[in-house]
């Protein structure tokens, strides 16, 4: 099981001061999987519900360059989000919904692959 940042064009200043290296898309990674042997049997997002918003910040965020600004600023945003009661709710729903249903989009990629025998 995989989950890695979603959005190639989401890539800024949190993702720095998070240290990630590279945000992927769902195809992207699904192809990564599957050129390293393993069949992709579920794939989906996490953070659908939240995701206009957060896509919307990160864009911001990105025109902003919140790192010339200090990393202070990304800390403080990210961990404000962290704890929201909005968010803990749209994630509750969203993993009951997710038992049944693949999401087309959200923060987060998400891929389960098993190696054939």
């Amino acid at each position: 099981m995989l989950e890695v940042p979603a959005g190639t064009h989401l890539y800024g200043a949190y993702n720095k001061e998070l240290r990630h290296f590279r945000r992927y898309d769902a195809r992207e990674l699904r192809k990564k999987l599957n050129a390293a042997g393993f069949q992709v049997v579920r794939s989906s997002h996490l953070g659908f519900l939240v995701y206009p918003g957060f896509a919307l910040v990160k864009r911001r965020s990105i025109r902003a360059d919140l790192l010339s600004q200090g990393t202070g600023i990304v800390r403080e945003q990210a961990s404000r989000s962290y704890g929201s009661l909005l968010m803990r709710a749209a994630f509750g729903v969203e993993a009951k919904l997710g038992r049944f249903v693949s999401f087309p989009c959200g923060i987060r990629c998400l891929a389960v692959g098993g190696k054939t025998v």
